[in-house]
């Protein structure tokens, strides 16, 4: 479910969102890290709530924000054994891999190619 009234017009692969309105637990990685949402954070957004949806729980959860935040950077999350080999594939696509290896960047996005 989105709010298409926080919706950002005319953003490129070389801007980042700044602004943040929801859940920290959703935060990605690069948004922890104050640098700004990109088309990876979208992926990554879709990830933990696919992880909720198919486990009834946050991918990273703490009351500490500054815990949380750490789990989030360090990608401290763990996937229970009910999960099929083929959703934990999706999943991590969304919030273990994706963000982590393109350094917060999306396809095409780290070497300016589409």
């Amino acid at each position: 479910m989105g709010d298409f009234g926080l919706l950002k017009e005319n953003i490129t692969a070389d801007d980042n969102a700044k602004s943040f309105c929801g859940s920290p637990a959703y935060l990605s990685p690069e948004m922890v890290q104050k640098k700004g949402a990109t088309r990876a954070s979208d992926i990554y957004g879709i990830g933990a709530i696919l992880y909720e949806l198919v486990t009834g729980t946050l991918p990273f959860y703490e009351e500490d924000f500054d815990k949380l935040y750490h789990k989030i950077e360090n990608n401290q999350v763990s996937m229970p054994k009910h999960v099929s080999n083929e959703c934990k594939d999706l999943i991590e696509v969304g919030i273990m891999l994706y963000p982590l290896e393109t350094d917060g960047e999306g396809p095409g996005e780290a070497s300016g190619g589409g």
